[in-house]
Parts: C-alpha cells; structure tokens; sequence
C-alpha cells in the first residue's frame, strides 16, 4: 500500500514509456514512421560528424554507406494492408546485414539542411550502439532507442515538474501518436517533450506561492529556446507567459524581460541556423516532388487577389479533413494510412477531459489566464493550416496537402487543460491515489492496444 501511495505520475510515465515504447521501436517496420527516411539521414550524418549537409558535384545531401540507403529505400513508402504485410522474416533477413561503410552513395536529399539539434539523441545512440550491431536496420533502431530515451527524460521532468493536470500530461504523453513519435527518428520528438515542459513550468509558475524570479525566466526561456532548437510552428505559445498575472511576478521589469526572452527564443534559433546555411552557398535542395510548383512566396501572391475564396478554402479543408485530423492527433501510423479506430480515438479524449474535470484545484485558474491559452492555441492551430495551405500545397491548389493530426498533438495540454477546467472536481467519490492508479492502468492497457493493432496491421506469419 505504501508503494503504491509513494508512486508518483512521472514514475509510473517513465516506467510505462520505456516498456511500451521499447515495443513501438521494434513493431514498427523500419523507416515506417513519417519522413522517417529524411530525419534518419540526418542523424546519421550527424552521428558522423558532419553538423550540416554535404555538397558533392554541385549536388546538397548526405554521403552514404550505399547498402545503408538502399535499405532504407526498400522499406520506405511501403503501403501495408490487408492484402500486403511484411513477414518477420524479413527483419530478421536485414538484420543480419553488416554496413558497408567503404562503399558510398551520395544522395541528393530534401530536408537536409534542417536543424541538427533534435537529432543528438539519435546520433549518439547510433555511434554507441553501432559498435555492438552496425546493421542498416539496427542503426535505426539505436536511432529510435536515443530519440525514446530522451522523449521520456524530459517528459518524465515535464510530469514532476508540474503542479497540476499531472494526470493529463502524463494520458497525453503516453497517447499512441505521442509514443509513437517518441520512437521514432524525427524533431517531432523532442519538439513534442520540450512544449510539454513548457507548459509544466508556466503551470508551475502560475500556481506557486513564491514570486516569478529572474532565475525562473531564464529556465522558461531555455525550455522554449530548445523547443525552437527541435521544430518550428509552435512559437506563439511561448507567449502565453503575458498572461501570467503581472503581481506574480518578483518585479514588474521581470514582466518584460520574459516578454523579451521569449522573442528572442521565438526567432533566434532559426535566423542563426539560417545564417549559418546561408553562409555555405549551398546548391538548391532537391524538390520534394518535380510535377507541382511550391512557392510560398508566389502561393501568398496567387490567393491576396482573392482572400476570401483563400479563407473559404481553409474552411472546406476543415470541414473535409478535420476528422482525420483529430484522429491523427492521437494515432495514425505509418505514412498516415493506419488509423485507430473512432471510438478509442473518441475514449481518448474523454478520458483526457475526465483528467482534467476530477482533479482538484490548489487554486482557481482565472478567466484571463485560461482565455489566453486557448486563444494562442487556436491561432497556432490556425497559422499551422495556412502554412501548408501557402508552402506545403501546390500554386493553386484547392486541396491542403501535407497536414497531418500530430502536428497538433502539442497544443493538447493547453486546449484540454483550460477547456475543461473547473474549479471543483466533478466528484470526489475517487481519491488522488485511485485516479492516479486508474490513469496508469489505462494507459497501460491503451498502449498494449496499440502494440496488438500495429503487430495486426503491419505483419502476417511467416
């Protein structure tokens, strides 16, 4: 009994994350998870000491053990269904393979000059790793076991560090698409963990007894600079730190320095990667597709002559595509074309807003505050849709391309956490310790879920 009172929401994360997701790093088919390919050459070029792309014959990529890409190349945009899944067999087959590092390729590739720093996790794990198993396919795996261990550490921070909605945080971080993600090779990873450590530190400044210090801007800072770091489309939540309230905070300067702060992390991080990128002359990137134009430039251009019809659009594209995008916030596998059923999508949900409905308040969230979160919220939401409507989508194009659910999977913390409040639980039948045990076995029996559906989608007997 008293171990069960001692175990906390971020134990229980962390223990349930590595076993679970330990299992997704291997269910899933390697190079399976979206651009997986692209963020796995990134981090192997990293792991090999290269900090940006390569040139080679007026070409920008990534030098490559040629068996390694071919590997690659043979699991990617492999569509598994009912009639086409993979014997295990074949893993078994590719495992065995040994790299051929003297035997290069070079390859032209998109996405290469994206920020390194969301791949250090995997790199190091690959240069580790290889020296047991150098396999291609054990080279990703190690990819995925560095990017996991480092998803969990800073989730596991964000659960303990935060005061409240420990409960949702610790549903949300545990989702299938959040785990998934996790063990995956993507900036999806830790740009997910670091947001949700941003949100655990304003939670914790909000409801704190003792003054906003300096000190306590500065680490704010740090998380959001590093989320940066990892990916972009999330920055205006930084700014959500205005609608602190200002007495909270030890002097009214401190107000806006974070203010400051938070512009700095919002925009530096990108104009020094793009400086530096700048400062190679480096070729033009190979086109991610050679039949379509994508300017966001000339996009913008082609749909000002008609805004509203440009609006109209975004809203048809709502309308048409919304389902798969709530779906997918929290679980679409894949290149996107394995989806979870609707009603443990729908119990998802639930379940995270009963977190939120049955805890119990240390103070009242004002109306401000919460306004302001989901307004940031929404608009993130919002300028995430015109981007890939403006730079992910063809010139012209009626059709949104490109915008998947888990793009939204971050904002779930601070649209759930601030819709749903309440300041007094909705019953008090169940105890902290029975909601925390109840969270940790649903968790736990949603992932074994998930692991079960993946094994049935992917894999027949061999």
């Amino acid at each position: 009994m008293k171990l069960i009172t001692n175990w906390q929401y971020h134990h229980a994360f962390f223990f349930i994350g590595l076993l679970f997701g330990l299992k997704l790093v291997f269910v899933n088919p390697p190079w399976h998870a979206n651009d997986e390919d692209r963020h796995f050459f990134n981090a192997y070029n990293l792991a090999n000491g290269h900090i940006g792309p390569q040139v080679y014959k007026g070409r920008v990529g990534f030098l490559l053990p040629k068996n390694l890409a071919s590997d690659v190349f043979n699991f990617q945009m492999i569509r598994l269904n009912d009639t086409s899944k993979l014997p295990p067999s074949i893993i078994d087959q590719f495992t065995e393979k040994e790299l051929a590092p003297e035997n290069l390729y070079f390859h032209e590739s998109p996405n290469c000059t994206l920020q390194p720093f969301p791949y250090i996790p995997a790199a190091i794990s690959m240069k580790l790793g290889g020296i047991m198993q150098d396999s291609p396919v054990w080279l990703g795996w190690w990819g995925r076991i560095g990017t996991l261990l480092a998803y969990l550490c800073v989730c596991f921070l964000a659960i303990k560090r935060a005061p409240q909605f420990k409960g949702l945080l610790t549903i949300i971080a545990l989702s299938p698409m959040a785990l998934y993600q996790g063990g995956s090779i993507t900036y999806d990873s830790l740009g997910l963990a670091f947001l949700f450590l941003f949100f655990a530190n304003l939670m914790s400044f909000y409801f704190q007894e003792e003054k906003i210090t300096l000190y306590h801007i500065i680490i704010l800072f740090a998380i959001a600079f590093m989320q940066r770091l990892s990916k972009d489309g999330y920055f205006l939540l930084f700014f959500s730190t205005l609608f602190l309230p200002i007495r909270q905070f030890e002097k009214k300067s401190y107000f806006w320095i974070g203010f400051g702060l938070m512009m700095i992390a919002a925009f530096l991080p990108s104009f020094l990667w793009n400086t530096y990128i700048q400062s190679l002359h480096l070729p033009s990137e190979k086109p991610l597709q050679n039949d379509f134009v994508f300017d966001m430039k000339k996009n913008f251009a082609f749909q000002f002559h008609n805004p509203l019809h440009g609006i109209y659009l975004i809203a048809l594209n709502i309308f048409k595509q919304g389902r798969m995008w709530i779906i997918g916030s929290v679980g679409r596998f894949g290149f996107s074309y394995t989806k979870l059923p609707s009603w443990f999508v729908v119990l998802q949900y639930i379940t995270m807003a009963a977190a939120v409905l049955t805890e119990t308040f240390i103070k009242p969230l004002q109306r401000w505050f919460r306004f302001g979160m989901i307004t940031l919220s929404i608009f993130t939401s919002l300028a995430i849709l015109f981007v890939f409507f403006l730079n992910n989508s063809p010139i012209g194009s009626d059709y949104l391309y490109g915008l998947q659910g888990r793009y939204f999977t971050p904002l779930l913390p601070f649209l759930i956490g601030c819709c749903f409040y309440i300041p007094q639980p909705i019953t008090r039948k169940f105890s902290a310790n029975h909601i925390k045990i109840g969270i940790s076995l649903y968790t736990i029996v949603t992932l074994w879920y998930t692991v079960y559906f993946l094994q049935e989608s992917f894999y027949h007997a061999s």
